[in-house]
């Protein structure tokens, strides 16, 4: 049992990034380089970003056990999960990359309607929800400039 709550803290807190200061944008820099090193495989890049939301679900509903509080500071995989789904089908750009950093953050922090309800959401669900919908604003948001061609 010790070594399954080790492996979840790890886990949970991205290889333990979760306990340094500002830990949420720390582990949303670590998620801008996973996409830079995959950005010649887009491919393997959606895949993982969409197979990262049940992990984070698993790992953050454990985490909340584990630390025995809601939404526990050090549990930084749901940013990791978020950042990743705000460049899902987007392709690599550094202006992308930098807006998509700026409004994931902004929306994480913030938490602007709805966010604010979900994250009150029990479990897992709470943890990592709240940044699936910063994560899809920030993803529209990004589709919209590339659209248009204002970026």
């Amino acid at each position: 049992m010790l070594v399954k709550k080790e492996v979840i803290k790890c886990i949970a807190s991205f290889f333990y990034v979760g306990y340094l200061p500002a830990s949420g944008t720390i582990a949303s820099i670590f998620a801008v380089l996973i996409f830079f090193i995959l950005k010649n495989n887009l491919l393997i890049y959606n895949i993982s970003a969409l197979l990262s939301i049940p992990l984070a679900l698993a790992v953050s509903w454990q985490g909340e056990r584990i630390f025995q509080e809601k939404d526990p500071h050090c549990v930084v995989i749901d940013e990791m999960a978020g950042m990743f789904v705000s460049f899902l089908f987007v392709p690599f750009k550094w202006e992308y990359v930098i807006l998509g950093f700026i409004f994931f953050r902004f929306f994480d922090i913030l938490k602007i309607y709805p966010l604010k309800k979900i994250e009150k959401l029990p479990g897992g669900f709470g943890i990592v929800m709240d940044d699936m919908c910063a994560a899809v604003y920030t993803n529209l948001i990004l589709r919209a400039l590339i659209k248009t061609g204002l970026f």
